[in-house]
């Protein structure tokens, strides 16, 4: 089934400059999408019973207009072409007047928590989630983010993963990696996040950033050692 949330932007939610921070919008859309896996009884109980997770490896966000404080919202999410070890989803947010105001796509797959191994769904449990077609109306960059020959490369000083980062994985949770880069940029009136999630943080690890600056974008690198932990992307869609 398509699932359907409405809320009210609150003033926790809201930036310096009167709309929904970027935290807020991720986990507005975390939120619809774990409430939608929650509401799929027969997916959720496998899941449960198995110790299965689902692993966001790639997320991109379209921003079309940022709501306001008391504003109304509307998300609604669903999956497509879910293919036994993993699945997609298209989650878009609407005005109280049905204007687009977001749009979002990721990439999840399926793992067992204790053994971190990939799970294949059986088919009966793929066909009880549903398989719906994309969303039509938006671009679909692929979920690898390549890093070119920079203007600019900067090293930013490392940060510890601390115990109010993490979530129910042990690892920390998706929404950090973009509040942690996006703070690592200047202000700058970005309308697109891309985000791939490469290898999990956990609490006390640390994160070495690094910044490569484009004509159009700005790259952010969230680096482990000499692992690359996350790839993000701010840019400005025409």
């Amino acid at each position: 089934m398509i699932y359907n949330m409405t809320k009210q932007i609150y003033s926790s939610e809201i930036g310096k400059n009167g709309y929904l921070k970027t935290l807020g919008l991720i986990n507005l859309i975390q939120d619809c999408e774990n409430l939608h896996i929650n509401s799929l009884e027969k997916f959720n109980n496998f899941l449960n019973e198995h110790q299965v997770g689902v692993f966001l490896n790639y997320r991109q966000v379209h921003i079309i207009r940022r709501p306001e404080v008391l504003e109304w919202v509307k998300l609604k999410t669903w999956p497509y072409e879910t293919k036994g070890f993993l699945g997609y989803r298209n989650t878009l947010m609407f005005d109280s007047n049905n204007e687009v105001l977001m749009k979002s796509y990721c990439l999840g797959t399926f793992i067992n928590i204790s053994t971190n191994r990939f799970v294949r769904l059986p088919n009966d449990i793929v066909e009880s989630i549903g398989q719906y077609e994309s969303y039509s109306d938006m671009p679909y960059y692929g979920r690898h983010i390549e890093i070119h020959q920079a203007d600019d490369v900067e090293q930013k000083n490392d940060f510890v993963v601390r115990r109010v980062h993490i979530d129910t994985y042990q690892h920390m949770n998706n929404s950090f990696y973009v509040t942690f880069a996006e703070d690592l940029i200047p202000d700058f009136d970005y309308n697109m996040i891309r985000v791939e999630y490469k290898h999990a943080v956990k609490e006390g690890e640390t994160l070495t950033p690094y910044v490569y600056k484009y004509s159009d974008k700005y790259v952010i690198t969230l680096n482990k050692g000499d692992i690359i932990s996350c790839i993000l992307e701010f840019s400005k869609e025409r």
